[in-house]
């Protein structure tokens, strides 16, 4: 039998007093505090709450109702108070911060392809207006694949596709659509082989006046047409000033063709072959010339001449002329004029009469040159040493 002592007696009674205050301080109302709060678990580890490293008194003030699934918990005022996000509406929506949410700022979702989403989707976006892709500052923006710049759009407007100078890669760049039109406006410069399969509408528009390069610093071949087709010019003005044109199969060109007009460098027209065949009017100077004349060279750069047959050959005039006479007095002289001939001053006069008299010698008198070198007013006078009533022949020889 144990005895109980008083020590003993004293201990159980604060045993039992501590065991009775324990479902008070249990269901108090008053706070209980702590900086630490650790929830052990049974083999998971543990859940520590731990309150920050201030010097202010703050508060925390949890939501009174439970989340749904996939809501976060979030800071909803600067007084501590956390609310619950709402539920996102879809895959992959995108959590944003709305300030004019309930007047004062809240979690939302949005659907990264629809238009209210503020970036843009990889699987495009359902604008109702136009968008804006870009910077705001004065800087460059890139379009890259397989880590190599292939577009480059400077801060000044310039774009740039597959351009040297932003380290593209070698793949070809492609500027048409089948079925489709590009229409290039301004000067266009194309440097290297181009590639263009369909139709291409170049400074088309009247009121622009901007000219348009094709290799013009570049020293490779520009070839235009291909075989089978047709290179079609309809412009008001065709003017090719390059050194070389190359132009294989047939090509028409309607309208004025000005090829060289203020160069020095020689035209030529024609093949190995083939031949240059002209329909219409050949024109030197304008001039398309009369039937029967020929074209004259007048030398180096000077512009060739149509003639007739004999001024080509150098006779100027040729011709017959009755005296009109008879034979009068074996004695007496006679004279015969011939007007309205080209007559210059170094050139020759042959004159013969017919029946072959060698008694009657024909001697030009007097001759009045042309006003012109192709003026048709001069003239000249034949005397004869006797009476004579047959016709002369007479022939005038271009000078030198």
């Amino acid at each position: 039998m144990r005895i109980m002592t008083p020590t003993r007696f004293l201990r159980v009674v604060s045993i039992l007093a501590v065991l009775a205050l324990v479902p008070q301080f249990a269901f108090a109302q008053l706070p209980v505090e702590s900086q630490q709060f650790k929830l052990q678990g049974a083999n998971s580890g543990s859940l520590i709450l731990k309150t920050a490293a201030t010097t202010s008194p703050y508060s925390l003030t949890y939501p009174n109702a439970v989340g749904s699934v996939g809501s976060f918990m979030y800071l909803a005022s600067t007084d501590g108070t956390l609310a619950w996000s709402s539920a996102a509406g879809g895959d992959n929506y995108t959590p944003i911060w709305d300030a004019d949410l309930n007047g004062t700022g809240g979690i939302v979702w949005v659907d990264p392809a629809s238009a209210n989403n503020p970036n843009w989707s990889l699987t495009g976006n359902a604008l109702s207006g136009a968008g804006k892709l870009g910077t705001t500052t004065a800087q460059a923006i890139n379009v890259v694949t397989e880590n190599k710049t292939r577009i480059t759009i400077a801060a000044n407007g310039a774009v740039g596709i597959n351009s040297i100078s932003t380290s593209a890669g070698s793949a070809t760049t492609i500027g048409y659509g089948v079925g489709h039109t590009t229409t290039v406006d301004g000067a266009l410069d194309v440097n290297g082989n181009t590639d263009v399969d369909g139709t291409v509408n170049v400074n088309t528009a009247a009121s622009n006046a901007s000219a348009t390069n094709i290799n013009t610093v570049g020293t490779g071949l520009v070839t235009v047409g291909n075989t089978g087709n047709e290179l079609e010019v309809n412009a008001a003005t065709f003017d090719v000033n390059s050194a070389t044109v190359t132009i294989d199969g047939t090509s028409t060109i309607t309208g004025t063709t000005n090829i060289n007009t203020t160069g020095t460098a020689i035209t030529s027209l024609g093949n190995t072959g083939g031949g240059t065949s002209i329909t219409g009017e050949l024109r030197m100077a304008s001039n398309a010339g009369t039937t029967g004349q020929v074209l004259v060279s007048k030398g180096t750069s000077a512009t060739p001449a149509w003639e007739s047959v004999g001024s080509a050959i150098g006779i100027r005039a040729a011709g017959r002329k009755e005296t009109g006479g008879s034979l009068v007095s074996p004695t007496a002289a006679t004279s015969v004029t011939v007007t309205g001939i080209t007559l210059q001053t170094n050139d020759a006069i042959i004159v013969t009469i017919d029946g072959g008299n060698s008694n009657i010698v024909a001697n030009v008198a007097t001759r009045t040159n042309s006003t012109t070198a192709t003026a048709t007013d001069g003239s000249f006078v034949v005397q004869l040493s006797a009476s004579y009533a047959g016709a002369l022949n007479y022939l005038v020889i271009r000078g030198q």
